[in-house]
């Protein structure tokens, strides 16, 4: 049987029980009514299967007609939906026939109303406060009103409850790795309603400032408005709605603080590790963090530049998580000042390995133990803490990642001299955020593209130069990019007396001291992929340690799903029940059916570039009311109901129900 579901989020109910009549009319206006009205006053059973909401005129097929001038059918609609013999079915859809004539059997699929009728008294109060107005061109016809609202009929509808037009997820939520409602903050947004997008936000997850500074907005690539013109600056609304909401972050608790006893480790206060204490103590533990340096953070705090992300708002988030019963150890080296067994008889029943990937790789070219030679991570570290980093005059920078270009941008602020970079590939290739690399460019960094360094150049003691190599992109490799290779007789020299290698991270797995822990490739810790948990039981691990050097939001989410698996471990439930890493399926669009608004995307307002060099300060400045506003309003409504519930806000009754699934039964028709 066909599914046929509008919602593929919600997973449809087992078949009922078969139900029986003489006769079923089908269809979905007076036509149909008057049919089985008249049927019934034959003395036949009716059953009425109708796809609209309510029992009105045809509004698929006269969906502009003004509903004052239907006034005149209501009597009619409500005898037949009155009548003891007509059974009326709305919503709902023939997906199939069967059987022979005296035994016919019709396969139905009901669809959800998300309000349920029989509380719902028609005031109209949702509706006022929806956030999403849906415009949209069915038939040649241009249809306006919001996500939730009456039938055509209001009052003199049958039945007359509102109903929420809703299709499933949008594509912006899908494609968003910590499953933020997306489409639902934006759409709050445009309506100035600040506090209540970051509430929704922070329903899912924590440190939204930081995650809108640094998150690499996978949503916006699957924004269907892009198909318009660009995609909406997702991105630029939820930094807006972390630092212009006038009641700040206000996190919910999923139980009473400190309702759970047992105690749990984690190791490393990084994305990944704050995000599972945030998430921990929302279920009612008191996990403790333990972090080997001085600040919170790991590389929030460590690796990324001030210019991209400002120390105080990394403390107010950090606070904020802390506020929530988190626990948080500095200057402790787990492997070095405790250890794992110690930590066991202390009484932890479970921990969470998120120690990042913060030990640089090598090149394994000649001249690498110059003086003068440093890794990114030694830099920015020296850099954002203010311990006395020296920046040459002439800077090389080895790399093509986000460290690489934090590493030349913050080095152009503090050198006199060139700053420049090296990566073997195309800026196609270049797996750095392209927003970034273009802020370098601007900033006064040069990039050479397709050069690759052979040997790092020195007079003995200090480094003086590299030598390098023009390379050629040739087929797509097994890895899926463009493998590369040498131009023949194209070496050339770069002077240069301080070079930064930044070619990627890896873990320092060794330095746990943890006996018997699986640890694979490039030093990563062997980990179930859906679960997170290790080859040792209770012991989960994620975030670079697991995946190598990645992003915040992928570390992120690895936090919220290391949380869920130690909840279930210490209650004894089942790690994997109803599990999966399946990306939601998000609702397909037809944007030639959506009205889009006539505003281009907002630039980011940002600060000069002549104001850059030797200024650490924030260059991104956020987006202004107005503007954010505005840009919000772009959004096309992929999903048409974007679940904010502000209508359950507002609604004394609380009849809503975003989430039911669309159900399968069957009618037996006796003829």
């Amino acid at each position: 049987m066909e599914n046929g579901a509008k919602v593929p989020m919600a997973k449809s109910l087992p078949t009922d029980s078969a139900r029986s009549a003489r006769i079923s009319v089908i269809g979905s206006g007076i036509r149909a009514a008057q049919c089985a009205l008249t049927l019934a006053e034959m003395g036949i059973d009716v059953a009425l299967i109708t796809p609209s909401p309510s029992l009105d005129l045809d509004t698929v097929n006269h969906p502009a007609t003004p509903s004052h001038e239907l006034m005149h059918v209501w009597p009619m609609l409500l005898r037949a939906a009155s009548h003891p013999r007509v059974k009326l079915y709305t919503n709902s859809h023939v997906k199939a026939i069967t059987g022979k004539p005296g035994n016919i059997s019709l396969k139905i699929l009901k669809e959800p109303r998300f309000v349920k009728e029989e509380l719902c008294t028609g005031c109209g109060k949702c509706e006022e406060e929806c956030s999403v107005e849906v415009q949209q061109k069915f038939n040649g016809h241009k249809i306006s009103h919001r996500a939730i609202h009456s039938p055509v009929l209001g009052a003199k509808s049958i039945p007359s409850a509102y109903y929420i037009d809703k299709t499933g997820i949008s594509p912006c939520r899908a494609n968003c790795p910590l499953g933020i409602n997306v489409h639902g903050y934006v759409a709050l947004l445009s309506k100035g309603k600040v506090d209540e997008a970051l509430a929704l936000i922070d329903e899912i997850a924590p440190m939204p400032g930081i995650l809108g500074r640094l998150c690499t907005h996978p949503c916006e690539n699957n924004c269907k408005r892009a198909e318009v013109d660009n995609s909406v600056f997702i991105q630029a609304l939820h930094r807006y709605a972390a630092d212009h909401a006038p009641g700040g972050v206000k996190y919910q608790r999923k139980a009473l603080a400190g309702s759970r006893k047992e105690k749990i480790a984690i190791i490393g206060s990084g994305p990944a590790g704050l995000t599972a204490g945030w998430e921990l103590a929302r279920r009612g533990y008191t996990p403790t963090i333990f972090e080997s340096h001085a600040v919170v953070g790991g590389m929030l705090a460590t690796g990324v530049p001030r210019f991209r992300l400002p120390r105080e708002v990394r403390e107010r988030e950090v606070e904020a998580i802390k506020a929530l019963g988190v626990d948080i150890k500095t200057g402790v080296t787990v492997g070095r000042d405790v250890t794992y067994a110690d930590l066991v008889e202390r009484g932890y029943r479970s921990f969470f390995l998120a120690i990042g990937a913060q030990k640089n790789k090598k090149l394994g070219i000649p001249g690498e133990d110059l003086e003068g030679v440093a890794d990114c991570i030694s830099l920015l570290f020296a850099l954002n803490l203010k311990v006395g980093a020296n920046v040459g005059s002439n800077v090389v920078v080895i790399g093509g990642g986000n460290s690489a270009v934090d590493s030349a941008r913050a080095a152009k602020r503090h050198s006199k001299g060139a700053v420049r970079l090296l990566y073997r590939r195309t800026i196609e290739e270049m797996p750095a955020i392209k927003e970034d690399v273009a802020d370098a460019i601007n900033e006064g960094v040069v990039i050479d593209y397709l050069t690759a360094p052979l040997e790092i150049l020195g007079d003995g003691t200090r480094v003086t130069g590299v030598r390098c190599q023009r390379m050629q992109l040739g087929e797509i490799g097994a890895d899926g990019r463009r493998q590369v290779s040498p131009e023949v007789d194209s070496e050339f020299v770069i002077e240069a007396d301080h070079v930064v290698i930044a070619v990627g991270q890896e873990p320092n797995t060794p330095n746990l001291n943890i006996k018997g822990l699986a640890i694979g490739d490039d030093s990563v810790v062997t980990v179930d992929p859906l679960t997170l948990e290790t080859n040792l039981r209770g012991v989960f691990a994620g975030g670079d340690c697991v995946t190598g050097s990645n992003t915040v939001v992928d570390a992120m989410a690895a936090g919220l799903r290391a949380a869920e698996s130690i909840d279930r471990y210490i209650k004894g439930d089942d790690l994997k029940k109803g599990r999966t890493l399946a990306a939601p399926v998000p609702v397909e669009v037809n944007i030639e059916e959506r009205k889009a608004s006539p505003y281009k995307r907002a630039p980011m307002p940002s600060l000069p570039f002549s104001k850059r060099k030797g200024n650490y300060e924030e260059t991104n400045l956020g987006l202004a009311d107005p503007t954010a506003v505005r840009e919000a309003g772009r959004c096309i409504n992929c999903a048409l109901c974007c679940e904010c519930l502000e209508c359950d806000r507002v609604c004394e009754l609380r009849p809503f129900s975003t989430r039911i699934p669309a159900k399968h039964w069957t009618l037996n028709l006796k003829v």
